[in-house]
């Protein structure tokens, strides 16, 4: 018989949740000799804010304790704890006083466990500090590398086999690289290069800034063929503008770079532009080296497809280099970024395909610029595997005689185009938010009148309308007719005040879930009851919060939701930590989305572990405060 039946029960208890299942087996049984078993009624505080620490942290074992910061009108939810969930850590870790008041909410069972017992062991136990730097335990703000090592701790068993699809993230390291002056002769420089044994020389300024590259192809092209002297300045000759990256992208970004600009060579500066001091050349030996072709493979197929059959062949392989991306870790803004360029490439393939085809077929297009515009998800760059059709098309005004013909004319093409992306897996809008639409088939005119409708009356359905309407970005045709819309809404907003208010005010409709867990804050309604619309209750609030600010700045060049937070830290240093946990946590809600989608299961609160029910609960914390932001600057009360 068990000398001390509840240490065992209590050790037992321990191996199931994190971080104590890092713990052996003696660890636990020597940490739960010493525990208290504590009850609380509802109603018990466990400790205030701005109290020094105790000798003890906690544990739920059965119940719910309540974390808040400030009072009465002023007060802030933190946290809901239950089974399971450790705090009171934070203070003993950095010698500073509690933070959150502790409040048992539902009659509790909890352990409380002497820190002196605990501490050393996070110094010789593998990921048990780990655990509460990444404030799981302490409702620490959420940074990238946290994330990053927690998802990692959370995946047990041997490291995955390094696939062409595993090395796509990898960065590709960069070698240096022979330069001259602009004045230098060609002679000379030709001299350069074969001293160095390189197939290219980079032409820079006195400050290192590169404009131009010669290469051994200029050389043979435009020297040898008489056409310049030897004696001929290098800046005569050189190619120019150079195509600039940062240090660091990965492998199957710097393929697609290449492979669209039909480049060899991709100078790497340290801002990723002209304007910044050379570090280094990326040529495409460099890439063939590093392996992975994965990215660049798609790239040809699409290229290369003569039919509709074969694009969605290729949508597939796609599907399976996310799916194998997610599992394996990847980046997932990185993922949807690499995913978005390489779906851009499909679909404007797509269009090619049935340009063709509808002029064989006696119904050519007409002869006048369009855009076909992505928009929601797709137009943010997030959407990593198939899902709702979201996109309009733009034609440049036609003489009003024949604009119904015209618009006649891009329906039929985008009636083939919704065709031919359900054959890929997109399931048409079912509010027909698509460019076969004739709502949203619309001439530039149109649509300049059209959002300034928007923008001048801010009824709930147009602000509902330019919550996926604002996230346009252009895939096929004439991108300057997209710009001219763009910079028809820039002038617009300084009037609009009012719908800036309506559409903060619509960001904050949604309360953050920091509770569901505890209260199960499921759907009621539909086929996924009782299941947690990850979309609905915290990725929507985020991105709702960023367009609203982001429209604020006027910042048309920031796609994607973590882009527009990080644009907004840099414009508004006061804020910048919250909009950087805000743009972390968006990076941890998209990865979870994407993997229910690609398990084909909604997610269910039930099957979490508790780690992943941390993450998650850490990636809601920001929604609460962006929305105060949001209220206050807006003055969103005063709207009815």
């Amino acid at each position: 018989m068990e000398s001390q039946p509840i240490a065992g029960r209590i050790a037992r208890f321990l191996a199931d949740y994190p971080p104590f299942d890092r713990l052996n087996d003696a660890q636990r049984r020597e940490l739960a000799a010493v525990a208290k078993v504590r009850y609380a009624p509802v109603g018990t505080v466990l400790f205030k804010q701005n109290e020094a620490p105790g000798a003890h942290f906690y544990m739920v074992a059965q119940g719910s304790v309540r974390l808040s910061a400030g009072e009465g009108t002023a007060e802030v939810l933190i946290d809901l704890c239950d089974m399971g969930d450790v705090f009171g850590v934070r203070p003993m870790l950095v010698n500073d006083p509690y933070m959150a008041t502790a409040e048992v909410v539902e009659e509790s069972v909890l352990y409380a466990f002497p820190w002196a017992t605990f501490a050393p062991w996070l110094h010789d136990v593998p990921g048990l500090a780990l655990f509460f730097a990444a404030g799981f335990a302490s409702g620490l703000p959420v940074v990238r590398n946290q994330l990053e090592h927690g998802l990692q701790w959370k995946q047990n068993g041997p490291a995955p086999i390094q696939t062409d699809e595993s090395r796509l993230s990898l960065p590709v390291l960069h070698r240096p690289t022979p330069s001259c002056a602009p004045q230098t002769p060609v002679m000379l420089a030709a001299t350069i290069m074969r001293d160095a044994r390189a197939d290219h020389l980079l032409v820079v300024n006195e400050a290192q800034q590169p404009l131009g590259i010669l290469t051994d192809t200029d050389l043979r092209n435009k020297v040898a063929t008489g056409q310049f002297s030897i004696e001929a300045p290098v800046s005569q000759l050189m190619s120019q503008p150079v195509f600039c990256v940062k240090a660091g992208l990965g492998l199957g970004e710097l393929q697609l770079d290449m492979l669209e600009r039909n480049l060899h060579h991709l100078v790497v500066t340290t801002d990723g532009t002209p304007q910044g001091k050379l570090e280094g050349v990326i040529t495409d030996h460099d890439l063939l080296a590093a392996e992975g072709s994965s990215a660049g493979a798609l790239h040809q197929a699409i290229r290369l497809a003569s039919s509709t059959e074969q694009l969605v062949a290729i949508r597939e392989r796609l599907n399976q280099l996310v799916r194998s991306g997610l599992q394996r870790g990847l980046n997932t803004i990185w993922l949807g970024s690499l995913t978005a360029r390489l779906q851009d490439m499909l679909v404007r393939r797509l269009s090619e395909l049935l340009a063709n085809q509808l002029r064989s077929d006696g119904q050519p297009m007409p002869q006048m610029p369009f855009v076909w515009l992505q928009l929601g998800s797709g137009g943010r760059k997030e959407q990593l595997l198939p899902s709702d059709q979201d996109h309009a098309l733009l034609f440049e005004d036609p003489d009003p005689r024949f604009l119904e013909s015209v618009r006649a004319a891009f329906l039929l093409y985008a009636r083939r185009m919704q065709q031919g992306l359900e054959a890929m897996g997109f399931v048409a809008c079912p509010a027909q938010m698509m460019a076969s639409n004739p709502q949203w088939c619309l001439s530039l005119s149109e649509w300049k009148a059209q959002f300034s409708r928007w923008l001048a009356e801010p009824d709930p359905r147009a602000v509902m309308m330019t919550t996926i309407f604002f996230d346009f970005r252009p895939v096929v045709g004439e991108s300057a007719l997209a710009e001219q819309l763009r910079s028809h809404i820039a002038a617009e907003l300084p009037r609009a005040g009012l719908y800036l208010s309506a559409l903060a005010k619509n960001a904050c409709e949604n309360p953050p879930p920091l509770g569901f867990f505890r209260q199960f804050m499921v759907e009621k309604d539909g086929e996924h009851r009782p299941h947690f619309d990850l979309k609905a209750r915290a990725m929507m609030p985020l991105a709702d919060a960023a367009r609203v600010l982001w429209l604020q700045h006027g910042l048309p060049a920031a796609y994607s939701t973590p882009e527009r937070f990080e644009a907004m830290a840099r414009l508004e240093p006061a804020q910048d930590q919250l909009y950087h946990e805000a743009a972390r946590s968006y990076e941890v809600l998209l990865r979870y989305r994407a993997l229910a989608a690609a398990s084909g299961q909604p997610l269910d609160p039930a099957q979490l572990s508790k780690i992943d029910r941390q993450l998650l609960r850490s990636s809601f914390q920001p929604i609460h405060d962006l929305q105060e932001v949001l209220q206050v600057r807006f003055q969103t009360s005063w709207l009815r």
